[in-house]
């Protein structure tokens, strides 16, 4: 469904670019009072220049958070929605039914979207999202955000920024990425990578897992000195990885972790079953 297919576009300068539409970072959620729409998967469409070497190749000033739905994943699929952009982005000819900044002043500064984690919960759909920031407010200023519909996604608010990237140098790292929400025993919890960046590169640095103190309003629980607290960490065990998941179903996997392993090129990509849970007791 998701297929990469040729691109083509033009800079406000004037300057044609071709490449292809890269469709990536899929979330897929089960909304049961929706009627024919039952299922719904967010992802992060935008252009790249191929073969897509590096990070600038990546146009994602022609870029936006998509969504389909169906009645189940078996099911045709709607056509593609162009749900939700970011700042100026994308630029003419597209266009998305919103942009985040739309939803208020505390998102008014980011540029970009993706990343996408989708949680259905209590009658609401809540939607994560790693926003990145103007550049011009400074360099890897990332921050995860929170919004939510109480209508199946016809129409969104905004719900907080649960992490900042502030917040990410307590733990080592330069921002944080990938974020996935959960649901154990009635409590809903925050799934993010930290990333370290560093002389062009990045690190993924494992797991780590957080709890809402309160959803609604995407805050999270603090520890004695007010800094969000960690329930768990789960480190990669190879070169790099962690932009988790988890269902409570999944008792015999845990939360899944992708790791990079370098022994088995080219497929180096693989997804791991942890058998953690997210929280004890």
């Amino acid at each position: 469904m998701n297929t990469v297919s040729p691109a083509s576009a033009v800079l406000p300068d004037g300057k044609p670019i071709t490449g292809k539409w890269w469709q990536e970072v899929s979330a897929l959620v089960h909304d049961p009072g929706d009627p024919g729409r039952e299922w719904k998967l967010n992802w992060h469409r935008y252009i790249t220049h191929m073969p897509h070497r590096t990070d600038e190749d990546r146009l994602f000033a022609f870029g936006w958070i998509a969504s389909r739905h169906a009645p189940s994943p078996e099911d045709p699929w709607s056509e593609e929605t162009a749900l939700i952009g970011a700042g100026p982005f994308p630029l003419p000819p597209f266009e998305t039914e919103f942009k985040i900044g739309d939803l208020g002043p505390d998102y008014a500064n980011y540029i970009v979207l993706t990343e996408p984690g989708v949680l259905h919960h209590q009658g609401i759909l809540y939607l994560a999202l790693q926003a990145v920031r103007d550049p011009a407010l400074g360099l890897h200023k990332h921050d995860i955000i929170l919004i939510s519909s109480a209508d199946h996604g016809r129409t969104w608010t905004g719900a907080g920024k649960p992490l900042t990237a502030e917040a990410a140098a307590a733990f080592g790292a330069t921002w944080f990425t990938g974020p996935s929400l959960a649901v154990e025993k009635g409590r809903v919890f925050l799934l993010v990578c930290p990333v370290t960046a560093s002389a062009g590169m990045q690190g993924h640095g494992g797991t780590l897992v957080f709890e809402f103190e309160d959803l609604a309003a995407g805050t999270l629980r603090k520890d004695a000195s007010g800094a969000p607290r960690v329930i768990k960490r789960v480190d990669p065990t190879l070169s790099l990885g962690g932009q988790a998941d988890y269902d409570e179903q999944n008792s015999a996997g845990g939360v899944i972790v992708p790791q990079f392993d370098t022994a088995n090129l080219p497929r180096a990509f693989r997804i791991y079953n942890t058998g953690e849970r997210l929280a004890a007791g």
